[in-house]
């Protein structure tokens, strides 16, 4: 859902060619109009929310016109029926959002103001598509979310069906020697891994050569998983048995010889462990399959007119 500020000029920039156009109305939705100039701002107005929320660039707004379109029409619907159900927004709602925008980005009002001059918009534009924003929240909650129930059966199943996504992963009991990765760097680790292989100590070798974690200890990095190596280290793990050996391999750290003495195969975080990111993750779900039902039904009722 797209939230914007809405208003109207007689020429813009068209947002799925780049031609100017002359504005026009695109779609009708219960007597109020939605021009082309809309779109562009409504599209302009989700990057600024994308922005002041730390959205990545990965995420970028939609440049589909028809796209745009249909969040708009949701977006005028549930003002509408805000309006309607006589949802009012008192000038300190507003301000305290903003404040708390702000110090969540540790920022001070002119860091603000600057970034809605780059994007063309007044703090008046803002502080009324706050005020929207706040309105159609509290419509949906009161329609939505009071109904959205999830339970312990619904808790144990979801657990069930996605035991593989709460897992603690492969544990792997590791010995490593590191060496720096210079001239005489390689030659040294060939010699090394030969002595090994005649059977020579790993720890005695660790302890006198390696410039690693755990030197020590004999290079014994103690009990590890997959996440918390190099991801060259880890895929060099992965194919080790218990008591092998690898031959030496290089990495951004270095050049490596590691010895995987144990492994503990991937077991499932408890339940109790995983309950309350479930219950979150489900509510989530629940809550906005029970927005677009409700947005249908402002549709069903709703007179829309796209041109």
């Amino acid at each position: 859902m797209k939230f914007c500020s809405l208003a109207g000029i007689l020429w813009i920039s068209n947002l799925a060619w780049g031609a100017p156009i002359v504005d026009r109305v695109v779609a009708v939705v219960n007597k109020e109009p939605i021009t082309l100039w809309n779109l562009e701002r409504s599209k302009l107005f989700t990057e600024l929310q994308r922005e002041l929320s730390g959205y990545s660039e990965m995420e970028a707004v939609s440049s589909d016109p028809q796209i745009l379109l249909e969040s708009l029409i949701e977006e005028i619907l549930l003002n509408q029926q805000a309006q309607t159900e006589k949802i009012e927004i008192r000038s300190e709602e507003i301000e305290q959002a903003m404040n708390q925008l702000l110090e969540q980005k540790e920022w001070k009002r002119e860091d603000l103001q600057k970034l809605l001059d780059s994007k063309g918009f007044s703090e008046e534009e803002y502080r009324h598509s706050v005020e929207k924003q706040i309105a159609r929240y509290r419509l949906v909650s009161s329609h939505v979310r009071a109904e959205v129930q999830v339970d312990e059966t619904d808790l144990q199943e979801y657990y069930r069906i996605h035991k593989k996504e709460f897992s603690k992963g492969e544990k792997w009991h590791l010995q490593q020697i590191l060496l720096k990765d210079e001239k005489e760097g390689w030659p040294q680790a060939q010699s090394i891994h030969r002595e090994i292989s005649q059977g020579k100590d790993f720890a005695e070798l660790a302890q006198q050569y390696s410039i690693g974690p755990g030197r020590e200890a004999g290079g014994d990095l103690g009990w590890v998983r997959g996440e918390d190596l190099l991801p060259e280290l880890r895929e060099k793990v992965e194919g080790l048995r218990p008591g092998e050996i690898s031959k030496p391999f290089r990495t951004s750290a270095g050049i490596h010889i590691v010895r995987l003495i144990q492994r503990v195969p991937d077991e499932p975080i408890p339940f109790p462990e995983v309950k309350r990111k479930i219950q979150e993750q489900l509510f989530q779900e629940k809550s906005q399959q029970a927005m677009e039902r409700y947005i249908d039904s402002l549709k069903a009722t709703a007179t829309i007119e796209r041109r």
